[in-house]
């Protein structure tokens, strides 16, 4: 009778061969911007979103059996500088809030990839995670 075949296990050198990509995640507006056509998914701080990422080795198979955690952090677009993180642009005071949080109003904390490879965010926009205090800047999900 054929075995089924464990996974190598993952090592450290191994986390490298691994790839995140967004699956699905939850918006309140798409804004179509008229003279570019570009849109733009919009989130609003009042209301909570939800996030799915996938995790791949470069064959396209879920990772190895691992207590693999994940922690989503906000950052924001810099032309200059590609994404750069949020608190260098907010007021000292403003930059004591958590910018993302969960359900319960808590900063955000890390998720457990399932052994299908998912792992999903359930979030909040911190009530300072506005445009306005950050230059105008859009905001991005970093996983």
């Amino acid at each position: 009778d054929a075995q089924p075949t464990m996974p190598a296990a993952l090592t450290a050198a191994s986390f490298s061969d691994l790839r995140i990509r967004f699956v699905d995640q939850e918006v309140h507006r798409t804004v179509t911007e008229p003279a570019s056509g570009q849109t733009e998914n919009e989130v609003s701080n009042l209301r909570p979103f939800r996030l799915k990422v996938a995790v791949r080795t470069s064959e396209g198979h879920p990772p190895p059996m691992v207590r693999l955690m994940l922690r989503v952090s906000l950052v924001v677009e810099s032309p200059d500088a590609g994404v750069q993180a949020v608190q260098p642009f907010l007021s000292q005071e403003d930059a004591r809030s958590p910018l993302l949080v969960g359900l319960d109003g808590s900063p955000a904390q890390p998720v457990a990839v399932k052994p299908d490879g998912i792992a999903t965010f359930t979030l909040k926009l911190g009530k300072n995670a506005l445009s306005s205090k950050v230059n105008n800047r859009r905001f991005s999900l970093l996983v």
